[in-house]
């Protein structure tokens, strides 16, 4: 099975919406498009069932540089071949994570109240790649509760470097976000080539703790602290703790820009 025909395995619904049960949606994205300026961020309005794109806006072009009748055209297929190679398979593993969430741990009720969060890598049409930043909210469902048509809006962030995680969000009763699940591809990557004991060593460095403190809260001396952290800096490549701090703080997802 290729990559395009396991994404749509995750989406796999026998629901499907014509043109004409989404028209006045459409409409008013077509509206709201015609006022927005030139920036950063552009909305696509997803349709999962048939893996294509119901409506690109304008600013697709001025973002990414790219047709966006081809991305009206070939749909996900497209959208597919412009993400960084090394970000495919968490990008395919963040949307099946989000849609097994919704399925076996939010209630029907409230699947309406959903916002998913995920970042990635994609290629402009002048070859460099730029890190996205996606929310998307559900719109409509099939007859079991999957979503399968939705707004999704990407922003453009500064960020540097690989990063990939995902979250989803439901809106309570005061009106706010709250996280119900979140997972990041980038942190599981990096900390896997550690042990136990010293990715434990690491979230306390993270939390802003010394060596001293890390000791006694794990029962181990000042050395053999010291010496874990030349290990970890070592197998993961960073000449500082600080900058291996600095990375992984800026490889959490953006919350300013998850809703």
């Amino acid at each position: 099975m290729d990559f395009f025909e396991k994404y749509k395995s995750i989406f796999d619904s026998e629901t499907t919406f014509s043109s004409a049960s989404i028209k006045d949606h459409l409409a008013k994205l077509e509206e709201i498009d015609s006022y927005l300026p030139p920036s950063q961020s552009f909305f696509i309005f997803i349709n999962t069932a048939s893996s294509s794109y119901e409506f690109v806006s304008k600013n697709f072009e001025y973002s990414l540089g790219y047709n966006r009748e081809e991305m009206l055209k070939y749909g996900a297929k497209f959208w597919i071949s412009c993400l960084h190679p090394e970000d495919c398979e968490n990008w395919l593993k963040s949307s099946q994570d989000m849609m097994d969430f919704t399925l076996s741990k939010v209630n029907l009720a409230d699947r309406k109240k959903l916002v998913y969060s995920y970042n990635f890598r994609v290629k402009t049409a002048q070859g460099s790649y730029v890190q996205i930043v996606a929310s998307l909210t559900p719109t409509h469902f099939d007859e079991k509760g999957k979503p399968i048509l939705g707004l999704a809006h990407y922003t453009i962030v500064e960020t540097e470097g690989q990063s990939s995680s995902c979250g989803v969000k439901i809106l309570d009763e005061n009106n706010r976000y709250k996280t119900l699940f979140y997972k990041n591809y980038f942190h599981e990557s990096l900390f896997s080539k550690l042990s136990q004991r010293q990715v434990e060593i690491v979230k306390l460095l993270a939390d802003g703790k010394k060596s001293k403190e890390i000791a006694k809260e794990i029962f181990l001396s000042n050395h053999t602290v010291d010496g874990h952290r030349r290990n970890i800096l070592k197998k993961l490549g960073f000449r500082s703790t600080d900058e291996l701090i600095q990375h992984l703080k800026s490889h959490e997802l953006n919350e300013k820009h998850s809703i």
